[in-house]
């Protein structure tokens, strides 16, 4: 089943519209792709810009986001998320606009059970942390050992096919 949604017409704030992929059998959703609505830009700068240099407005033009499962044993796992985000600065005293891009994507190739527990409160990501500022004391590299790397120039398949290989 394919089920689309997007929000109410008289929202104030940006809110998500896509599709959601159901299994017909389990009715379990398999995969989600959506944007958010951006058409209110100061509304949705909010959103996502915590940070700017002095002289410039920036604000998104375009969101995409992918979530996909799969299936093992019978229960669905998370197994591919793909984020994308395009935006514009509008500089003062500037003649010409910048875009810049990013996109985020992760595979997951392979998990091991483990005994569930939620999270510490030290161990979450606030969402008031700017990445960038954020990316000290996460790095070793020895903590994804064959997995550490994926050149960015590669498609993610066929990092995940050389990754499997490896196994």
């Amino acid at each position: 089943y394919v089920l689309a949604f997007k929000p109410k017409p008289e929202t104030d704030i940006p809110l998500f519209f896509g599709k959601l992929y159901i299994d017909s059998e389990s009715l379990a959703v398999t995969s989600a792709s959506f944007n958010m609505d951006i058409s209110d830009r100061e509304e949705a700068a909010r959103m996502f810009i915590r940070r700017k240099p002095a002289g410039a407005r920036v604000y998104p033009t375009e969101t995409a986001y992918v979530v996909n499962y799969r299936e093992q044993n019978g229960k669905w796992f998370l197994g591919y998320t793909r984020a994308y985000v395009a935006f514009r600065v509008n500089w003062k005293r500037k003649v010409f606009n910048t875009n810049y891009y990013t996109t985020m994507e992760m595979a997951i190739t392979d998990w091991n059970p483990a005994e569930e527990r939620p999270y510490k409160p030290g161990d979450r990501l606030r969402e008031n942390v700017i990445m960038e500022d954020a990316v000290e004391g996460f790095y070793d590299e020895e903590f994804w050992g064959d997995y550490n790397v994926i050149e960015p120039e590669q498609p993610i398949e066929n990092a995940i096919r050389r990754i499997q290989k490896a196994r």
